[in-house]
């Protein structure tokens, strides 16, 4: 499985590239590319196609691992589904769980005092 997590800053510099669409052309032999956007949320480019789920704004105590409870929430969703027969349905909800994952991380200062159990990510709704 062909799978990676890029923050904007670092497809543009590693594909050499100006603008996100070229960026994720150049990676698009990859299966799924995640893309962290900070305080605008994530995108998912899968199939030649990009979504987008942004989230709501927060009061951001560490964004340390962010990144990290971001891919952790979405592979993590992504296993329960099959990854060459994503719905949109299903893509929403691969990122929200990301996205959930890497808000409450930026609530604590500490990555590894963010959360203990998925529970306690899904009890902070978006």
């Amino acid at each position: 499985m062909d799978i990676v997590k890029f923050t904007k800053e670092e497809i543009l510099s590693l594909s050499n590239k100006t603008n996100l669409e070229d960026a994720l052309s150049y990676f698009s032999f990859l299966k799924i590319i995640f893309i962290t956007l900070g305080k605008n949320g994530s995108m998912m480019y899968y199939k030649n196609k990009i979504y987008t789920k942004s989230v709501e704004e927060v009061e951001v105590v560490d964004s340390v691992g962010a990144g990290d409870s971001f891919f952790s929430g979405a592979l993590y969703k992504l296993n329960s589904f099959d990854v060459d027969n994503l719905t949109e349905d299903q893509i929403y909800e691969v990122l929200n769980l990301g996205n959930l994952c890497a808000r409450k991380t930026c609530l604590s200062k500490g990555a590894t005092n963010a959360y203990k159990s998925l529970e306690e990510v899904m009890s902070i709704r978006m």
